[in-house]
């Protein structure tokens, strides 16, 4: 591997192969985007803690929300999304996803992609053969061999959250921003050549909290394309609202990033996490299920000419497809390339046009007290031994270098083990009473790991590890933000 440049430090050893990714020149270029960030993020950092008292609208911005301003006319292969699918940056899943006939292709490092650094590298490595036509996988057990198509999907990339630090990769004594790294690697070896071909660099967006945050990123995209020498507004970014505060901020979020901003997506699993860590003191409650949001999210991204995708089937998608569909979104998310006709079908049938945003959605003006709107839920013994087993699954992908993992036919990923180990956390916090009339206690959490740990299923890899640090993470006295912190240096 080259030379590194000053003040960057890496903490893995590397191969050589790998130096083709973490070139001297890309590393440079992080480190410009991390520099020119680096104070915003770090006191943005400060006031990520949950305030007091509940969210709301400001009042300071409502010229913002009633206004009529528009987001920048959408590029011409994100116009019609009615399908999309998102996958493991790994060779084989990515090829499968970009020929499995959806409109886009959603390379996931943030939720499906393991953050083990020679996973993050590899994934890399195979996003810059997307755009160079050189990728093909050939299967070591049948010798079947994969090449990309002559129909391939869009492609878009999720880095991970820029709050989240990347501690293998050291700028000026600290971590850079695993978002900046992420997104950093992308656009500089393949943005000016997905411009090329007709396409452009496309990322989304996760865990952008307020109008303050979106800002930020959008000096960071216009830093990029300064760098990189792009045409104005040439990288776009779909905004995936998933913060609950986010919520009550969606056009301010878009009016700060509207010359990069392409569409929204209701934050599924990501979005009712944070609805726990933000009302942690509550008794245990469920929520309208992301209904208010997605109307939300509908509206927002419709009055400003964007396009709007419902959140990611994990099961068989037809019935979620077809509710979709019927409330105004322009597309679906999917999990797997088999589920990708099925959507397609329904939004086909139902869905005439390239999108539906001539649907307008003004019927989904939620106050406050809509959006925090909850019902006492009564929790069951099954419940919780199926949080801690799909947990315990989807943590021990993550840390042996996988992805997601099929779990009674539903797919666990990152964000929905997150979501699982809140809910553990939750109940424990408050010792609710389960419908046995037992009272989940730390005792009985042990009890059904131990439980969950000897099932047939999962004797054998990292799952010691992975009961481990979801014991760390249920157990303890605050809601821990992020799994990574944890777990990183197992994944070095």
């Amino acid at each position: 591997m080259a030379r590194l440049p000053k003040g960057i430090e890496i903490i893995p050893k590397v191969s050589r192969e790998a130096g083709r990714v973490l070139s001297s020149e890309a590393l440079h270029f992080v480190a410009e985007l991390q520099r020119g960030a680096k104070t915003a993020f770090e006191q943005l950092k400060l006031h990520r803690t949950p305030k007091a008292g509940l969210p709301d609208y400001n009042a300071h911005t409502t010229a913002i929300r009633t206004g009529t301003w528009k987001a920048a006319t959408l590029p011409r292969d994100l116009v019609d999304l009615r399908c999309g699918i998102v996958t493991p940056t790994s060779r084989k899943e990515l090829l499968s996803a970009l020929n499995s006939g959806a409109k886009l292709c959603l390379a996931d490092f943030a939720d499906f992609t393991s953050p083990s650094f020679d996973t993050l590298v590899d994934g890399h490595s195979n996003l810059m053969d997307r755009w160079t036509s050189a990728m093909e996988h050939v299967d070591k057990a049948t010798g079947k061999r994969m090449s990309l198509s002559q129909r391939l999907a869009a492609l878009m990339v999720q880095p991970r959250s820029a709050m989240t630090p990347e501690p293998r990769v050291i700028c000026d004594g600290k971590p850079v921003a695993a978002g900046l790294f992420d997104a950093g690697l992308y656009l500089f070896h393949n943005a000016s050549v997905a411009l090329a071909k007709a396409s452009g660099p496309y990322l989304q967006l996760t865990g952008i909290a307020s109008q303050t945050e979106a800002r930020l990123w959008n000096d960071v995209l216009l830093h990029a394309q300064s760098l990189l020498e792009l045409p104005a507004g040439s990288i776009r970014v779909h905004l995936r609202i998933d913060r609950l505060q986010a919520a009550f901020e969606i056009d301010e979020i878009v009016h700060e990033l509207r010359e990069h901003a392409a569409g929204l997506t209701p934050g599924g699993e990501s979005y009712c996490y944070d609805v726990i860590r933000n009302l942690a003191d509550r008794k245990p409650q469920a929520t309208d299920g992301g209904e208010s949001l997605a109307g939300l999210v509908i509206r927002a991204a419709h009055r400003r000419g964007l396009l709007a995708l419902a959140p990611m089937a994990r099961t068989a998608p037809r019935a979620l497809a077809e509710k979709a569909v019927r409330s105004g979104f322009d597309g679906l998310w999917t999990a797997h390339p088999d589920h990708v006709t099925a959507a397609l079908k329904v939004f086909n049938d139902d869905m005439p046009t390239a999108n539906q945003i001539y649907v307008s959605r003004d019927d989904a003006a939620i106050s406050q007290k809509d959006m925090l709107k909850s019902t006492v839920t009564a929790v069951s013994e099954d419940h919780v031994r199926q949080n801690i087993a799909a947990a315990l699954a989807a943590l021990e992908s993550w840390l042996s270098g996988g992805g997601p993992v099929a779990i009674d036919e539903t797919i666990a990923d990152r964000a929905s083990a997150d979501l699982q180990r809140a809910e553990l956390w939750h109940w424990l916090k408050h010792g609710v009473k389960l419908e046995s009339g037992a009272k989940f206690s730390a005792a009985l959490f042990e009890e059904l790991l131990a439980e969950c740990l000897s099932a047939a299923k999962l004797r054998d890899g990292r799952f010691k590890e992975a009961a481990n640090l979801l014991r760390a993470l249920v157990t303890a006295k605050e809601l821990a933000p992020d799994i990574f912190a944890l777990a990183w240096k197992k994944l070095a």
